[in-house]
């Protein structure tokens, strides 16, 4: 073990910090022991070539980031991350003894958190990607990867190719949501609470409800203020 400023750092988290990119509000880190108390990163031998930015989060909420089946990887956690209660969850799987390689995921600038969140990235070369001010209530799950191949008996192609998540911004998840992969929801939607999002529902400012997900209702917007009028005042 060796000093490394304040901090007392052993073999293996020297090689993890040898061997990948660390950022914490745009500064490098070189101990993760000088990361704040409500944020951690894992890592395993095979953890390799990988870039994370993080941010300092705001609130009594914590994250994590598990590297430890991730190898070229990418993830950035972006300013402004407001976790009220909970945590959010970022990891990658392994499949068969191999790690993901190539996926991103990305949460955006400002979102909210009441509850707990877990960002499951894609296994290859994919992104998981959620946009600028979106708010989550609790048991949100981002499932980008099914983990194991779904395949038709008649001509062995493969149903569940992995294409990633895109959420946009300003997107309010309602409790216990559902997002999988090859999901793609637009601007400015509000995804109801026991959701269940299996598709392209790209469209902005709508409501998304049911378990497969669908367009219950176009033209609609939201705000965190709470009204007490049957009109709404902008």
């Amino acid at each position: 073990m060796r000093m490394n400023g304040n901090s007392m750092i052993g073999a293996d988290e020297e090689r993890f910090l040898a061997s990948n990119v660390i950022l914490l509000d745009g500064e490098p880190v070189t101990s993760l022991g000088s990361l704040p108390a409500n944020v951690s990163v894992r890592y395993s031998p095979q953890t390799q070539d990988n870039s994370v930015s993080l941010s300092s989060p705001h609130g009594a909420g914590s994250y994590w980031v598990n590297l430890a089946s991730a190898v070229n990887c990418a993830v950035t956690i972006g300013s402004g991350l407001q976790i009220n209660t909970g945590q959010l969850g970022v990891t990658f799987i392994s499949n068969a003894g191999r790690p993901s390689r190539g996926s991103t995921v990305v949460v955006g600038e400002n979102c909210v958190q009441n509850g707990s969140v877990l960002c499951v990235a894609p296994f290859w070369d994919q992104v998981l990607i959620v946009g600028d001010n979106c708010l989550f209530a609790s048991n949100v799950t981002l499932r980008a990867s099914s983990h194991h191949t779904l395949f038709s008996l008649d001509d062995g192609v493969a149903l569940n190719v992995e294409r990633g998540i895109s959420i946009g911004s300003h997107v309010w998840f309602g409790q216990d949501v559902l997002v999988l992969n090859r999901s793609v929801i637009g601007n400015d939607c509000v995804v109801a609470a026991r959701s269940m999002v299996n598709s392209d529902l790209g469209e902005a400012n709508c409501l998304i409800a049911g378990v497969p997900a669908k367009v219950k209702r176009r033209g609609i917007g939201w705000d965190t203020r709470l009204h007490d009028d049957t009109r709404y005042k902008i």
